[in-house]
């Protein structure tokens, strides 16, 4: 049961870190990667 644990948490931490980098493009806070589409789209 550990190990499904483990893999949980991995998995919420990376979901939270890619909402994260979108949010952050999608303000214009992180312009990484330059050749995304998502850099600085406010609607």
């Amino acid at each position: 049961m550990t190990r499904m644990k483990a893999v949980h948490l991995a998995l919420g931490i990376f979901a939270v870190l890619m909402g994260l980098l979108w949010i952050g493009q999608g303000a214009g806070l992180v312009n990484w990667p330059a050749s995304s589409f998502m850099i600085d789209q406010r609607p």
